[in-house]
């Protein structure tokens, strides 16, 4: 019901994080989002997509895991700009939709 802070380790049997929401696109290569993990899907015929989220800053580590075959591209973080975004990026333009999930840790 509030902060946990611990100077040691921790083991989990298992992690459910339900703030889990999708980004909110703002155009076909923009979306926002609050949360610390959330679900977001790079267009079509696009190369990247920036997630803005105050969330982010210079040490988060990001992860991205595709939810659809992508012809063996891979998704990666492209750019993160602490305080404002991140973004992922693919290397060679799909013509289908690549929805991910994505997680921050900070």
């Amino acid at each position: 019901t509030g902060n946990l802070y611990a100077s040691g380790s921790a083991s989990f049997s298992k992690l459910n994080l339900n703030f889990v929401k999708p980004a909110l696109a703002i155009s076909l290569t923009e979306a926002t989002s609050t949360g610390s993990a959330g679900i977001a899907t790079i267009s079509a015929y696009q190369k990247e997509l920036t997630i803005r989220n105050p969330h982010i800053t210079d040490k988060s580590l990001i992860y991205m895991t595709p939810k659809v075959d992508t012809s063996n591209q891979v998704l990666y973080l492209l750019r993160q700009v602490p305080g404002v975004s991140f973004t992922v990026g693919i290397n060679t333009i799909l013509s289908k939709p690549i929805p991910f999930n994505w997680i921050i840790i900070n």
